[in-house]
């Protein structure tokens, strides 16, 4: 009776749309594009991943920062990773998925292991805070599953580090690490949560924004974003030339109105819905199919 009730919460509706609906990862970066505010967020991005290197590089000269050589030699590479990334993303164009999965898989990996070379294990659980800026990032622009996946990686990784101040066997030691652990945690894990469901909200309520009501197609404004959205991407992935075709159709019903008048409205929108159907099979990830007027439709 109760997994029932919380099966039919609101709540939980919002989960299984969010965990099973296809994330167009591309969209926020096109409204940023659109709206030329996309060199910022990669000067930001960069930004970020400069100061990491910065503190990579001020550790060593700390009396919390590594003290043998290995782990002075892993956090000057983990300094050098992380300029070469800053470089990409102040210079280069904006990084594809692909890149963006190994430019979170760098950060998150480095970010551990460079805290766990720290001498001082507060040093070294508090420094997992740098793991927030890498989680807004996936919650922005990356799936959610990427999410979860950064998640599961961060959150053990803090309590781990975590362990180090228990193994001091001190009541006040044991209690630092729980404050710090239990901080580190929420912040870590619920900002990017927060702005994962936020950012949710919105770009479902945008979406629907452009979408037919009756058939689920792109209405006018849908296909000229939807389009904007696959050329951008061409754009991005290859240059543009003369052997490649870009075609469009327009499908019009005819005597539409005929079969309103003689069967009426439903079973008018019945057509129209089939139709919908039909021109939606077999297309590919490349094709825009939308409803462009009250009978027409754009393939």
């Amino acid at each position: 009776m109760i997994v029932s009730y919380i099966r039919s919460t609101a709540w939980m509706g919002f989960l299984r749309q969010w965990w099973t609906e296809p994330v167009p990862t591309g969209w926020l970066r096109g409204f940023l594009h659109a709206r030329k505010l996309d060199r910022t967020v990669r000067n930001l991005i960069g930004g970020y991943a400069l100061i990491f290197a910065a503190i990579c590089i001020a550790v060593q000269f700390s009396d919390t920062g590594p003290r043998s050589m290995i782990g002075r030699v892993i956090v000057g590479l983990c300094a050098v990773g992380s300029l070469g990334w800053a470089l990409r993303w102040v210079v280069g164009p904006w990084p594809s998925l692909r890149e963006a999965v190994a430019f979170v898989a760098f950060a998150d990996i480095g970010i551990a292991v460079a805290c766990w070379q720290d001498s001082d294990p507060l040093a070294g659980l508090v420094g997992t805070v740098l793991f927030t800026p890498v989680g807004a990032y996936v919650s922005f622009f990356l799936a959610n599953r990427l999410l979860v996946a950064h998640v599961a990686w961060c959150a053990p990784m803090i309590i781990a580090l975590s362990s180090r101040l228990f193994a001091e066997g001190t009541v006040s030691a044991a209690m630092t690490a729980l404050v710090k652990v239990t901080s580190m945690l929420l912040v870590v894990v619920l900002i990017p949560a927060v702005i994962q469901f936020g950012i949710a909200v919105v770009r479902w309520d945008a979406l629907a924004a452009q979408r037919d009501p009756l058939t689920g197609l792109l209405n006018r404004r849908g296909i000229y974003a939807e389009w904007q959205r696959l050329y951008g991407e061409l754009r991005r992935e290859q240059p543009l030339d003369g052997d490649q075709v870009t075609a469009a159709a327009i499908v019009d019903i005819d005597r539409f109105k005929s079969i309103n008048d003689r069967y009426g409205h439903g079973t008018g929108d019945r057509v129209l819905i089939d139709v919908a159907h039909a021109l939606t099979c077999g297309t590919t990830g490349t094709s825009v199919v939308g409803r462009s007027g009250a009978r027409s439709f754009l393939w």
